[in-house]
């Protein structure tokens, strides 16, 4: 259940202006006999009661979300405040900026949600482990069925994200890739060297070019297994195309994923 209940209630005294400045509305455009300046004058003043009241309510309606959510801890707080943002279009958040002031903006608060998530999977102040050239065998390592099991979920449309990538794009492919790949990244991982994604492409696929390898060749030798995981996911599953070109041809034909993987490019972890 979620945190802040989202059940609209009517107030009272918010009715009761309400109708009273329908009532003089009706006489203001029906009733030629009344003064109706006199009349304008005192329904604008209901007004002006109306909007005070609907800003006290909307104060409290904050107040009360923002008492219930600081309760909780920091994730479910990121969660709460992305659905008072995303559930309808409203400027009531439950985010603030470095000041303390609610953030109104649409944009700014998709933006500190965007960085927050961002957070959660890189850290700058991380410093480099320095590879002593041991050869350490990894105590879970990589599985061909973890890959091949990517490949499968964006054929078969179960893959989430705003990249958009259309399950045609991975219909092949992916009992040819997955063995090669995970041979590839486990042998970098245990032996510190150059993670080179295009040698495993190269492997499942023999007739692409030189080009390829050189354009996915990167280092993760510093990283852990489970970086190297979310890596490959976010690339495979979560990379959107760095252009709206439909995919180009290779020499081994119109290969889908090579496309996707040329598209996709290199990236540091």
């Amino acid at each position: 259940m979620p945190l802040v209940n989202h059940t609209k209630e009517v107030d009272p005294e918010l009715s009761r202006l309400s109708y009273e400045q329908r009532q003089l509305r009706q006489l203001i455009y029906n009733d030629h006999k009344q003064d109706v300046k006199a009349l304008r004058t005192k329904r604008n003043r209901l007004l002006h009661r109306i909007q005070e009241r609907s800003k006290a309510l909307a104060g409290a309606f904050i107040d009360e979300k923002l008492a219930i959510i600081e309760q909780s801890n920091h994730s479910t707080q990121i969660f709460e405040a992305t659905r008072a943002l995303f559930r309808r279009r409203s400027l009531l958040t439950s985010l603030c900026d470095s000041t303390g002031k609610y953030i109104l903006s649409r944009q700014e608060a998709g933006t500190k949600i965007k960085q927050h998530f961002q957070d959660q999977l890189s850290d700058p102040t991380r410093t480099p482990v320095a590879n002593d050239g041991l050869k350490r065998p990894l105590n879970n390592p990589i599985t061909a069925y973890e890959l091949d099991s990517a490949f499968r979920r964006l054929r078969n449309g179960h893959a989430t994200g705003p990249d958009s990538i259309p399950a045609e794009l991975l219909k092949y492919g992916s009992e040819l890739l997955a063995q090669p790949l995970a041979d590839i990244i486990n042998y970098g991982l245990t032996t510190g060297d150059n993670i080179h994604l295009g040698d495993g492409i190269l492997l499942g696929l023999p007739s692409q070019t030189s080009r390829l390898a050189n354009a996915l060749a990167f280092d993760l030798s510093s990283y852990s297994t489970a970086s190297v995981r979310r890596f490959l996911w976010w690339c495979f599953a979560a990379s959107p195309p760095r252009s709206n070109d439909s995919c180009p041809r290779t020499k081994a034909g119109s290969d889908p994923v090579a496309a996707l993987l040329m598209q996709c490019g290199p990236t540091g972890g």
